[in-house]
This record gives structure tokens, sequence and C-alpha cells, in this order.
């Protein structure tokens, strides 16, 4: 039977028409799937060298701490020494040893023994001091005292982060001596938990090639996905001869040289692409002009994601940064400690509590009580600084010590009740009362002094705009967000008698 002329028109339709179009959908098949495994790579790279960047920046400090601990005459010279007494020792280690390795866990609460394992030590002093021969039967020991280098040691299985080194200053002595720190090991591979997106895998391998971290973050639906180590290995030597269905990206810490490597399924990054390209060829044959705009569209939003991602990465290494401040303060309480300068560490204590309570880890409300606690830091200070020219009395109801309240909101009052009140004094002794209690639905709040006072027109333009206390007027726009213009600071002054300010806090 020959073709009719209608049976070769509906051919040269389809040929003419769909096969273009099905060539065009397989070009941009192509390039759409080129195009993101290139970034989707690119973006898995980024965020495995920031978490790197991230672990070993809390490494370096760990590593910093122990270099620190091993290079101390004063801790060499104690554990060293040939005591006369037993008694005579212990007053030394209490006195010196034990508030120098205390100084480490106050500033780093992520670190969980810190103990110096001596030769000739008969008796085990809490977690301080211990005999070397209770880690001598210990795998790693052979490795640490045969070297001088501070080595890592990750027990996956049981979650356990140490680091141990040879203490060179007591080779002076001809002793041993062996420095051990432990860490919590969910807070140094804490960066790996804060997923750039989910259905991938990771492996953190130490210089002996033994697993130390894995994390699977595959759904339950694509748990086919995940591969054993010895998988792993596998889909990365084939992406090295360009035949993998897996895209492998890895990193070396420069820290203590491990190796991160993060995996996932070409299908993963791919799984957009087909209805994009359905959807694509659909608008092709709407219009060829809404194909083009679509692609640009899908650049922009891809674009969008990436500034997304980036976005997050800069925000969780920010939390970083205030361990360069602790870091400092830590280091000039211990010379404060090892001069006997009991009134810096005592400043540098409350300073380093102070800006600790400030910052809240990023976090924009805490409990009325750790409120308390920054404020006294902060008159601790200021009494350091006037010489107790001024006394601070404290009345808080006990119950309201639990409640929430945004962060910072008495220390800009009590600064400007020093300032502006009981500076100015010449005839008496400056007093200041802070207090807390329940009235009614309220929590409130309050900071008196018996400062100089100010005048009715002084005190109605404390929380305007052209006031230069900029500190009480930042509260009292905080406040009047967070709970209504109702809400606003309440501020009673007498001239020659003082001011008070109080915060209302609603609860019911």
């Amino acid at each position: 039977m020959l073709p009719t002329k209608k049976s070769k028109m509906m051919v040269t339709y389809v040929v003419v028409i769909f096969v273009p179009i099905l060539i065009l959908s397989t070009m941009l098949y192509g390039q759409i799937r080129s195009i993101m495994l290139e970034k989707d790579t690119d973006s898995i790279q980024n965020f495995v060298y920031e978490a790197r960047s991230s672990m070993d920046n809390q490494l370096a400090i760990y590593n910093n701490l122990t270099n620190y601990v091993s290079y101390n005459q004063s801790i060499s010279q104690v554990v060293s020494y040939d005591y006369q007494s037993t008694y005579e020792k212990y007053n030394q280690v209490v006195s010196v040893l034990d508030p120098l390795l205390a100084g480490l866990k106050y500033f780093h609460k992520d670190l969980k023994q810190v103990t110096i394992y001596m030769e000739n030590e008969e008796i085990r002093h809490d977690t301080t001091l211990a005999p070397l021969e209770e880690i001598e039967g210990q795998e790693w020991y052979e490795t640490v005292v045969g070297g001088g280098d501070i080595r890592w040691f990750v027990d996956r299985q049981e979650k356990q982060a140490f680091a141990a080194r040879r203490m060179p200053t007591l080779d002076e002595y001809q002793l041993t001596g062996i420095l051990y720190i432990s860490v919590d090991y969910d807070t140094l591979f804490a960066p790996f938990e804060n997923t750039m997106r989910s259905n991938y895998g990771i492996y953190v391998v130490d210089d002996r090639g033994d697993v130390i971290y894995e994390q699977n973050r595959f759904e339950e639906q694509y748990q086919e996905d995940y591969l054993t180590y010895e998988e792993y290995l596998e889909k990365r030597e084939l992406q090295e001869k360009g035949t993998g269905d897996y895209v492998v990206v890895e990193a070396l810490s420069e820290q203590t040289g491990w190796r991160i490597g993060l995996y996932m399924p070409n299908a993963q990054i791919l799984s957009t692409v087909t209805p994009l390209v359905v959807t694509t060829i659909i608008i092709a044959l709407t219009c060829i002009i809404l194909l083009i705009v679509m692609q640009r569209m899908v650049h922009q939003v891809y674009d969008a994601r990436l500034k997304q991602k980036a976005y997050e990465m800069k925000a969780l290494q920010s939390q970083i940064n205030p361990h360069f401040l602790y870091n400092s303060l830590s280091l000039i309480n211990w010379k404060a400690l090892e001069a006997e300068k009991e009134d810096i560490s005592q400043i540098t204590l409350a300073l380093s509590k102070f800006y600790r309570t400030s910052l809240n880890k990023g976090k924009n409300t805490l409990r009325i009580a750790e409120e308390i606690e920054n404020v006294k830091s902060y008159l601790h200070i200021q009494q350091v600084m006037h010489d107790d020219s001024f006394d601070v009395e404290y009345e808080f109801a006990p119950e309201i010590l639990e409640y929430e309240v945004p962060n910072l909101i008495l220390q800009p009052i009590v600064e400007n009740a020093i300032e502006h009140g009981i500076e100015l004094l010449e005839d008496r002794r400056g007093v200041l009362t802070i207090s807390g209690y329940v009235e009614g639905k309220l929590v409130i709040l309050s900071v008196k002094d018996n400062g100089v006072g100010m005048e009715p027109a002084k005190v109605d333009a404390v929380l305007t705009e052209s006031s230069k206390g900029y500190g009480v007027r930042n509260v009292n726009e905080r406040l009047k967000i967070c709970y209504g213009p109702d809400y606003a600071l309440q501020i009673s002054s007498r001239i020659g008698q003082g001011t008070e300010v109080k915060i209302r806090i609603p609860i019911g």
C-alpha cells in the first residue's frame, strides 16, 4: 500500500518539527547536565574546604594550648622537682599546677581532660597528674614517647579524640613526661554537621588509614547510594579515570594530615535535570523565545542557591572568631597567675564572662540569671576601675531567674547610671541598686542610683534620637520591637536624689 499524500505530510511535519526539537533537547540536556555537575561540584568542594578550615582552626587552638603547657617552665619545675615531703609536693601541685590546667578547661569548655603523665610519679592527683605507667600499655604510647611532635588519636566507635606529646622541657631533667589532652568528639567534627544539603556521605581518615569519622546523610529512600569505605575508594578511583558515577571531593587537614572525603551520586545532582528538559520541550513547542528566557531563569535561580550557601558557610565561619578573644584572655589569666597577680586574674575572668554572656553564641535572648551574671561581671570591672568608689546592691526574686529576655538590656543602663549619675557625685558615696521582682503579670527589672539626678526636660529627651545615650536608646527600641510600644523604658529622676530606670517584661 502506497503512502498517501496526507501521511507523507505527517511524516514531513514530524521530521521538520519534532526532530529539531529532539536534537535541541538532547543538546540542551547535555549542556545542562555538564553545567550542573560543574557548579554542584564547585559548591561541594567549597563546603568541604570551609568545613576543613573550621576544623583546622579548632585543632590549631588545641595545638597551641598543648605547646603552651609543654614548654611552660613553671609546670616543668613543679612536676620535676625533688620534694622533701609529699605535703610539699601536694602544696605546689595545688597552688601552681592545678590553677594553670583548670584555666584551660574554664576558657575551653570542649576540653574534657588535661593530664600530665610523669615518670617516677607514684600517686595520681585527680586528672592533673598521674604515673606514666598508667599509659605505658596503650597502643599509641610508643609512637608518642619516641617523638617530639603533637600526635592526634581518634576512636570512632568510642567517640574519643585526644592529643598526646612528649614534654621537651622535662628532657633537661632526664625525666619522661607525656601531656594528654582529650577533647569533645562531637565538637571537633561539628563543622561537618552543618549540612549544605541531603543525600551525601562523608569520611574522615587519619594518617594511618583508619576511618575516624563518618556521616551518612542519605534519606531513607536513597540508602542504597550509601558507600562503605572500601566502595568509596573504588568510586574515587573510577572518578580519577573519568568513568565514575559519583562525585568525590577530598581535602587534607593542614593540622593533622587527615583526609576528608565527601561523595555524592551524580544522579542526585542531576535529579532536577529531567523535569527541566521536559518543561523546556513544552515551552519550545509554544515559543522558542520562552525557552531562552527559561534558561536564563534556571541560571539565576542556581546562582541564588550558590549565594545562599556561601552566606550560610560565612555565618558558620564567623562563629569561630570569638575564640581569638577567649584565647587572648586565657593567656592573660595564665600570665597573671604565674606572676601571682590575683587582681589581674580576677579582672580577666570577669571580662571573659562578660563577653561570653554578651556574645551569647549569637542568640538574641537569654535567661535573666545569665543577664544578671553579665552585669555583675561588668560592675566588677567598673568597681576596680573606680577604686571601689561606689557600692552595688542586688535584690532579685528567685522566681524571675528562668524567664527569657533580650540579651544585654541591663549593662547599657548600668553604664549610663555610673557615667551620668554616680561619677558626678561630690558630697556622698555612690550607691547603685539593681533589683528584679514580679508585679502582676510583669517582671520588673530596676536600675536605681543615688546620683545627681536629672531635670524633667532631660528625662524626656533621654530616649529621643537627639540623645547622646545610644546604649539606653538602643535598649528602649529593642524592648518596643520585642513587646510593643507599651513596654518602653520608664525613667524617673529627681535633682540631687538620683535616677531609676525600669524595664517591664510581660509574662502573663
